[in-house]
């Protein structure tokens, strides 16, 4: 078959990541080896790796990058036998990763995965990153404007969207009520508009009559994206015990050690959004107790489980499995089987 690539998506605490590795046991037999390719936008940092729920499977063992080894990938990874898990703490808290740097990296481990003969398997519940695996859209590739966001960083959110407002009205009106209250995204509208008008900087940008090195054209992909899914409240009481659980791995201390080792502007960057951190800072700065703690916490991640839930259901080409109906398993399998043939 052409080029396979298989993805794994849909909401948090689904069992995504388990699902892959049990894969790689399945069809050991048919491929070399297997590159999961973590899409998850928070695990990617290092020193968060309890709160991330960077599950890195007993036996696995990190394999830096070094130029005269035999490895032929730029990142740490971790591996174990034929199987090698990418993607996860590689970069700092206080470092930038978007989806152009994600697509970038995973197409170059697919790259490497097919000419072995192994399988690349993309993993992770952040929708952005698997829709734009194979994306022309130059707008990723703005970088971001340092004097936008210090200056958003002093005003208020209705002001922010105001500036979003009068920049572009109709892209305002046309994102979700959860876009518009997010800072992040509206100051992403803001810059991308500006370089679109900028004429020092839209000569920077690729056109589209002369446009930069191709990326990886799906055409060349033989793709199958498995999506698992539940219910809402079976989904909440997953997401319950796994707080309970990181809470006892050492949360607490992880996350007294980021507030020693970076600072309040740093903790305003993407890494530190990710759900628990700053819930958990109040508790440890007595602004809450350790139940609203908790329970702040859980409210977070069950919402954005919901807005996972909704976006991944909107998305097409994806073959979805119910994880809470007996037999689930065996039939995502009859499936790839039968695509792999």
């Amino acid at each position: 078959m052409r080029n396979p690539l298989l993805s794994v998506v849909g909401p948090t605490a689904t069992g995504k990541t388990q699902f892959s590795l049990d894969l790689a046991t399945y069809f050991k037999e048919n491929f070399h080896a297997f590159d999961i390719i973590s899409a998850d936008s928070r695990q990617v940092f290092k020193e968060m790796e309890v709160g991330t729920g960077a599950d890195i499977p007993l036996g696995f063992e990190k394999e830096e990058h070094n130029p005269e080894s035999v490895s032929r990938f730029a990142n740490p990874y971790y591996t174990k036998d034929a199987v090698r898990i990418h993607g996860v703490a590689i970069e700092k808290p206080n470092q930038d990763w978007s989806v152009a740097q994600f697509r970038d990296f995973a197409q170059k481990i697919m790259t490497t995965s097919w000419q072995e003969n192994s399988l690349p398997i993309i993993v992770g519940g952040t929708g952005l990153y698997h829709q734009h695996i194979f994306t022309q859209d130059h707008q990723i590739e703005v970088p971001p404007n340092e004097s936008v966001r210090a200056h958003a960083e002093r005003i208020s959110l209705a002001n922010l969207q105001r500036w979003v407002k009068d920049l572009d009205e109709a892209k305002f009106e046309a994102m979700n009520n959860s876009d518009r209250h997010n800072p992040r995204r509206l100051i992403r509208v803001i810059e991308i508009h500006l370089a679109a008008n900028d004429s020092e900087q839209a000569k920077k940008m690729p056109s589209s009559k002369h446009a930069e090195p191709e990326k990886m054209s799906d055409e060349l992909v033989q793709h199958l994206m498995i999506g698992l899914t539940d219910s809402i409240e079976h989904i909440s009481e997953r997401i319950s015990k796994r707080i309970k659980e990181r809470l006892g791995q050492g949360m607490l201390d992880e996350v007294q050690k980021l507030i020693a080792n970076y600072d309040e502007v740093e903790w305003r960057g993407p890494a530190f959004t990710a759900t628990g951190y700053k819930e958990v800072r109040s508790y440890l700065e007595d602004k809450l107790t350790y139940q609203q703690m908790q329970d702040l916490w859980l409210r977070r991640e069950v919402q954005y489980a919901k807005r996972q839930h909704t976006w991944w259901k909107k998305q097409q080409g994806i073959e979805w499995f119910d994880i809470s109906e007996k037999g689930w398993q065996k039939k995502a399998i009859k499936l790839i089987q039968d695509w792999l043939q």
